[in-house]
């Protein structure tokens, strides 16, 4: 009671109402209890966010979204209609009436009684601060921003009706028809509503390019599909072709450019562990609190619960998929159903779990390992049956064979083979951090820093591959076992490669998206779509499919320095009429048909390509040459001193505005002739912006 009262003194009755729901529902009796799970705060948070999964994992997202309608900045709740609340969203009616339908029955929404249609509003003002403060912040910006653009499509409209009407008032009060005010709008409008598409569409089509270039690849795909679909309304015509055009290569750009594929947003504290099932359907995450939460494949939210008191150190799912495992910071695995109900606990490491496997024989048996130094083998009702000693530092990494008849485990010194009865089969001296079997069982797989060692099953050695992720966090083998994917992570990136055993072909890639440091990675038993959390507190999904024009080739090294390092694309961009495709590596720029042909070569180091609106020239920028101009076809045409920007080129391409001196604009024309010099800015310039008609 005392936490109920603690802001004004005294206990709210709806306070009381829905602390005390959930304390029922959680089944929480005692003051140790309500501690461990508080405070107040909390329990809110969990009795909303039951009301939202009792609407379907499909429909979450729309429920969050109609509580969130349901309230406004002043964090009131005004009274709506169902029509106020449908013109904001777009979903299917069928759902729409059966998210509203639940919120009703739950007592969080009411329908009053109106003519000439009910109203529906949040129960009381005490939840409106936790409803706005539950949303994806993106998905609020989303909201925010249509609200404004149907504003100000409104407020354009009514500006014309009016001005219309004040002419025909001034010159025909008495003479004008209704017709003919109809002929005169039916002139006018479409003249303003042109101009305001074709003025929305461009602004689209430049913030998609802005969000490229800042990494939010899945915001710059969600915004040039709504720029796509804005040019197919029936009210869009008029768009001009080169707008059309810029609005397509937004869009083709994103398409190509992105590998985010989800954006999972869910925990309130850092990811630390995730995890694909072996049916590649669900990916699970933990997180530093505690909390684990199983997700679709689709990034649906299937179940969220408290695992441990600690960090989550390590999840895994049983062969069947149907059981997950946590390790945590608490020195316990647990076992839980796909419910949240747990199963076992496994007790007996005395310090953090940092690996473990289950057995392939329907996962009857787990193995542990550990910074104590040890490996333990588990029953699956948490009976510990033998434990595995002889290291000199903890365990990395431990794996059982595909025929279940060998634990293979290492740490930083030393890898060791051992039966299942604890016999030692062969222990090598030679560490790494991570060790796994080929799907045949035949091939052991070790991971350093920046190569993979391949062992026969018995220890002996067969051969090294470099690669620069080897120091691997994930690895799945090709069903042939001829492939090998990997990913690993550094700081905000997360990096992987497709690695060909037969050939050492390799095809590297890095993705950027997290807001914070990346903290675990895991790829899907099919090898096409990576799963990495941060301290961001999101999981993010990732495609692994290839689109590279072309292949890295590795060759079959037994010394790692041995290797020359091969170029690597740094950044890949289409021309604004989409037929033109640039890559950029560390030392030339090349230029592509869409078919994979290569057109021609730019030489010496480039480290920025931007095109011209016409795609007939671009700019390449390095921090070693000056600005060079050039014809799409790859001949010079000049050099500039200065610096180039986003719009530094004009929508018809004649006129380049580069930033001298980081506060001069220097407006010439293509051909290389002075314009005029724009100074005035007290500080650095980063933007420029020319008008649509140049």
């Amino acid at each position: 009671m005392k936490d109920l009262a603690r802001d004004l003194g005294e206990v709210r009755p709806i306070e009381l109402q829905v602390v005390g729901a959930q304390l029922e529902t959680e089944k929480i009796t005692k003051l140790e209890q309500y501690q461990q799970h508080g405070p107040k705060e909390n329990f809110v948070g969990r009795f909303l966010e039951e009301i939202v999964q009792d609407c379907g994992s499909d429909n979450e997202q729309i429920a969050k979204l109609v509580l969130y309608l349901l309230t406004d900045e002043n964090n009131t709740r005004p009274l709506k209609t169902r029509a106020d609340l449908e013109l904001e969203l777009d979903v299917k009616i069928e759902k729409f009436d059966l998210v509203l339908e639940i919120l009703v029955k739950s007592g969080l929404v009411l329908r009053v009684p109106a003519s000439p249609a009910d109203r529906y509003q949040l129960v009381h003002d005490y939840l409106v601060p936790f409803v706005r403060q539950q949303q994806s912040a993106r998905l609020i910006a989303e909201l925010e921003k249509e609200r404004e653009q149907r504003k100000l499509t409104e407020a354009k409209l009514n500006e014309v009706l009016k001005q219309q009407l004040l002419e025909t008032r001034r010159g025909l009060l008495w003479k004008v028809s209704l017709g003919t005010i109809a002929g005169a709008l039916a002139i006018f409008l479409p003249v303003v509503l042109v101009s305001e598409n074709n003025t929305q569409l461009i602004s689209m089509s430049t913030e998609v390019k802005g969000l490229l270039k800042s990494d939010q690849n899945l915001e710059a795909l969600v915004k040039s599909i709504k720029a796509g679909k804005r040019l197919q309304q029936w009210w869009s015509f008029g768009v001009k072709p080169e707008t059309e055009m810029q609005v397509k290569t937004a869009l083709q750009d994103a398409a190509y450019t992105i590998r985010e594929r989800n954006s999972l947003e869910g925990h309130v504290d850092s990811v630390t562990s995730v995890s694909f099932s072996p049916d590649g359907k669900m990916i699970a995450s933990g997180s530093a609190d505690g909390m684990v939460i199983i997700w679709n494949r689709n990034g649906t939210k299937i179940k969220s619960f408290q695992a441990h008191e600690k960090k989550i150190t390590s999840l895994g799912f049983s062969p069947n998929s149907q059981k997950l495992l946590s390790a945590s910071e608490d020195k316990t695995l647990k076992l839980w159903s796909l419910k949240g109900e747990e199963i076992a606990t496994f007790k007996g490491h005395e310090d953090e779990i940092t690996s473990f496997s289950f057995s392939p024989n329907g996962g009857q048996k787990i193995i542990s390992g550990s910074k104590d130094k040890t490996l333990k083998l588990w029953n699956l009702d948490g009976t510990e049956i033998k434990t595995f000693r002889g290291y000199k530092d903890s365990i990395n990494s431990v794996n059982f064979s595909p025929d279940g008849k060998i634990i293979a485990s290492i740490s930083n010194e030393m890898m060791k083979l051992s039966s299942l009865d604890g016999k030692e089969i062969k222990t090598l001296n030679d560490g790494g951090n991570r060790v796994s079997f080929s799907p045949n069982g035949q091939t052991i797989v070790v991971q350093n820093s920046n190569y993979i060692t391949l062992r026969r099953r018995d220890g002996s050695f067969l051969k090294s591959l470099f690669s620069p992720y080897a120091g691997r966090q994930s690895l799945v083998f090709s069903r042939d076992g001829q492939t090998i994917y990997m990913a690993t992570f550094s700081g905000q990136t997360v990096y992987a490669s497709i690695l060909q055993i037969d050939t050492g072909n390799t095809f590297d890639f890095d993705f950027t998206g997290h807001r914070n440091t990346v903290t675990s990675v895991s790829i899907s038993p099919d090898g096409k779509m990576l799963a990495s959390g941060s301290e961001d507190k999101t999981v993010k999904l990732w495609s692994l499919e290839s689109r590279k024009f072309q292949t890295s080739k590795r060759n079959e090294v037994n010394e790692v320095n041995e290797v020359n390092e091969v170029n690597k694309v740094n950044e890949v961009s289409f021309s604004p009429n989409g037929q033109i495709v640039s890559s950029v590596n560390n030392s030339e720029v090349k230029l592509w048909e869409r078919d994979g042909t290569l057109k021609t070569t730019l030489p010496e180091n480039k480290s920025k390509i931007s095109f011209s609106a016409d795609s007939q020239k671009l700019v390449s920028a390095s921090q070693l040459n000056p600005l060079q101009l050039w014809q799409q076809d790859g001949t010079f045409l000049k050099s500039y001193q200065g610096k180039f920007l986003d719009g530094s080129f004009s929508p018809d391409g004649r006129t380049i505005a580069v930033v001298i001196n980081n506060n001069t604009v220097e407006l010439s024309s293509s051909d290389g002739k002075l314009i005029k010099i724009l100074s005035g800015h007290k500080d650095k310039v980063y933007q420029i912006s020319f008008s649509p008609n140049g």
